[in-house]
């Protein structure tokens, strides 16, 4: 089974965002490992990376001085370089040729099922790929 990300589990990983962290690697873990691929669309990366700089900054709010915004967004940007390494790209979505599942915050549900199915839940959307 094929999942595309979503913004919140890629958030979820790269930033280490409880309590979600675990679950969402797993939910992709467990793809990878049954044979499916990982999708990230690219019309999602600028919010995905804006997203995450902004959960950085929360994450590092207790820092003397706080790091700039642009300081974020760089390390937001090296995070997704290293989270979309062995991920593949959708660059568009369109009508059904073959369904790939949307990985949605339901991911949360992994930590207490076997059955990648069962982790998305009923979260899907399809796309040409």
């Amino acid at each position: 089974m094929d999942l595309l990300i979503d913004v919140n589990i890629a958030v979820d990983v790269c930033a280490e965002r409880q309590p979600h962290a675990e679950a969402s690697a797993a939910a992709l873990d467990a793809c990878q490992q049954s044979g499916g691929r990982l999708w990230v669309y690219t019309g999602s990366l600028q919010t995905l990376q804006f997203n995450l700089a902004k959960e950085l900054t929360t994450n590092e709010a207790d820092s003397r001085p706080p790091p700039s915004f642009s300081k974020r967004l760089k390390a937001a940007a090296a995070a997704l370089a290293d989270f979309t390494a062995d991920k593949h790209w959708l660059a568009a979505l369109a009508r059904p040729s073959a369904p790939v599942t949307v990985c949605a915050t339901a991911v949360a549900a992994a930590a207490q099922t076997s059955t990648l199915g069962a982790i998305v839940g009923t979260n899907t959307m399809t796309a040409r790929h």
